[in-house]
C-alpha cells in the first residue's frame, strides 16, 4: 500500500483519488478552498445555481469507466440526459440548418468523414495516452508516418474550413471550436476538426442539477472507497529525498509523508484567451429558447483580431454561448438561470481586477443580447460574472516529471469538452501507479 497525497480536490483530483483508493492505496486529498470541485463547484445566489464553465458532457464513456472501476455504475448515482441540438444563429439571421443552402449537409458530412479518420488516429496516442509533448508527435512520425499525414499537423483549422466548407456560416462554426478551446483557428491545428465529430458521434449530455452534482458524486465515491478529503488547507511544498517524493508540507506547518504525490491543480502554461461567464437569474421563461444557443457575430474576423491580434482587447461583438435552464434544481419555480460564455483576450491584456472593468463589460453583453433579439434586461433578478484566466484544458502537461512518484494531471475543465480529458488523465495516473 502506497501513501498518496492528491493536491487539489478538483474533478481530476477526486477522480484519481477514487481510483487509487479502490486499488488499495491510502489516499489523502488536500484542497486549499473550503469546498471541492474547483471551477465545477459553480455559483449560487438567491435560489439560482449556475455552472461557471460550459456544462455539456462529451464522451460519457470516460465517466462511466470511472464509476465502473470504482464501484457501482454511473447510472446508480447520477443520470445523464441527452442534449437537444444546439441552435446556431449568425448575425441577425436564422439558425444554421435553415440558412446554409442545399450543399450544407453534404459539406458538413465530408468534414465529419474526414474527422472520423483523424479521430481513429489521435484518440490512442493523444487522448487515451499520457501526453509527452513533442515526444509524442515524434514517436507517431517515426512509427506511423501515414497516420501523421492523416493528422496533417502542418495544416490549420482555417485551411481545413476553407478547403471543405462553402458556406461562411459553417466555416465560422467550425472555427468556433478552436476559439472555445482557447486557440486562434488561423494558427490552430486542423486536428481540432475532430471536436464536432466527437459531439455528433458520442453526443452531448446534461447533468441534472448541473456539474456540481457530478462533482458531489465523484467526491462521494472517493470517500466511499476510503479517501480522506481535507479542505481549507494548502500544500506549500512537495518534499523529496534524492530524486523521489517523500511527502508534502502544509501551510499550517504540518508534513504529510507520501510515496506518491498527484498534482491535480491547473499548471501555469501559455494560454491565448480568457473566458468570461455572465450569470443571470431571470424572471419568467423565454419562449422557444433552446437549452443551448450560440450567437455568432456579423464580423468573425474582427472577433479573432480582438482576441489574438497584436492590438488585442475586449470584443465589441463577441460570439455568445448561452446555456439556459428552468430546471427547479437551478432556478425558482417559473424562472430561468442563464450562463452566458464569451471569449476574451488572455491574461495581461485586460485588467479584470480594475474597478468596473468586468461589470461594465457584463452590462455590454446584456445590451448585445438585446440587439440579437434576447432582451432580458427588464427580467434580471440576479446578475453576476466570473472570469477564468486558467490554461486551456486541451493543452495537457506531461503526466510525469523528473521526480519519481510525482504525477501531474488536469484539474478542472474550464473549456468546453474538457471533462473527459480530466477523467481520462486520472485513469492514466491510476494505471501508472498500479495496485497496492
Amino acid at each position: 500500500m502506497s501513501r498518496v497525497v492528491v493536491v487539489g480536490a478538483s474533478l481530476g483530483g477526486l477522480a484519481v483519488a477514487a481510483r487509487l483508493a479502490r486499488l488499495g492505496h491510502a489516499v489523502v486529498v488536500v484542497e486549499r478552498s473550503d469546498t471541492v470541485g474547483g471551477a465545477l463547484a459553480g455559483r449560487e445566489r438567491d435560489g439560482f445555481r449556475w455552472d461557471t464553465v460550459p456544462p455539456l458532457v462529451t464522451l460519457p464513456a470516460a465517466l462511466r469507466d470511472l464509476f465502473l472501476k470504482t464501484g457501482k455504475p454511473l447510472e446508480s448515482v447520477l443520470s445523464l440526459e441527452p442534449a437537444e441540438p444546439t441552435a446556431h444563429v449568425f448575425g441577425t439571421g436564422p439558425a444554421l440548418e435553415a440558412d446554409c443552402g442545399a450543399h450544407a449537409a453534404d459539406d458538413w458530412d465530408r468534414v465529419h468523414a474526414n474527422a472520423a479518420r483523424r479521430w481513429d488516429t489521435v484518440r490512442g496516442p493523444f487522448v487515451e495516452s499520457a501526453w509527452e509533448g513533442r515526444r509524442s508527435m515524434r514517436r507517431l512520425a517515426m512509427q506511423h508516418p501515414r497516420q501523421l499525414a492523416r493528422i496533417a499537423p502542418w495544416r490549420t483549422l482555417r485551411h481545413e474550413a476553407d478547403r471543405m466548407l462553402r458556406d461562411p456560416g459553417q466555416r465560422q462554426l467550425l472555427e468556433h471550436y478552436a476559439v472555445s478551446a482557447g486557440a486562434d483557428p488561423r494558427r490552430a491545428p486542423a486536428a481540432l476538426a475532430v471536436l464536432p465529430y466527437v459531439e455528433r458521434t458520442f453526443r452531448s449530455w446534461w447533468v441534472p442539477g448541473g456539474l456540481r452534482a457530478l462533482v458531489d458524486a465523484v467526491h462521494d465515491r472517493a470517500v466511499l472507497r476510503g479517501a480522506v478529503v481535507t479542505t481549507g488547507t494548502s500544500v506549500t511544498e512537495v518534499t523529496t529525498t534524492g530524486r523521489r517524493v517523500d511527502g508534502v508540507r502544509l501551510d499550517d506547518g504540518r508534513s504529510l509523508p507520501a510515496d506518491v504525490v498527484v498534482q491535480a491543480t491547473d499548471l501555469k502554461q501559455r494560454r491565448d484567451t480568457s473566458v468570461l461567464a455572465l450569470l443571470l437569474g431571470l424572471r419568467g421563461w423565454t419562449p422557444a429558447l433552446r437549452r443551448h444557443t450560440v450567437l455568432f457575430p456579423a464580423d468573425a474576423e474582427a472577433e479573432l483580431d480582438a482576441l489574438f491580434g497584436r492590438r488585442a482587447g475586449l470584443v465589441t461583438d463577441p460570439t455568445m454561448s448561452v446555456f439556459a435552464s428552468a430546471d427547479p434544481t437551478v432556478a425558482p419555480a417559473g424562472d430561468e438561470a442563464w450562463s452566458v460564455f464569451v471569449a476574451a483576450p488572455g491574461p495581461g491584456v485586460v485588467d479584470w481586477d480594475a474597478p468596473g472593468v468586468a461589470s461594465t463589460y457584463a452590462g455590454h453583453l446584456l445590451d448585445r443580447l438585446a440587439d440579437r433579439g434576447y432582451d432580458v434586461r427588464n427580467r434580471v433578478i440576479v446578475s453576476e460574472h466570473q472570469v477564468h484566466q486558467e490554461p486551456p484544458t486541451h493543452r495537457r502537461a506531461p503526466m510525469t516529471g523528473r521526480v519519481g512518484g510525482l504525477f501531474r494531471i488536469s484539474g478542472s475543465p474550464r473549456r468546453a469538452g474538457g471533462i473527459p480529458i480530466v477523467t481520462m488523465s486520472a485513469a492514466m495516473v491510476a494505471d501508472a501507479v498500479g495496485r497496492a
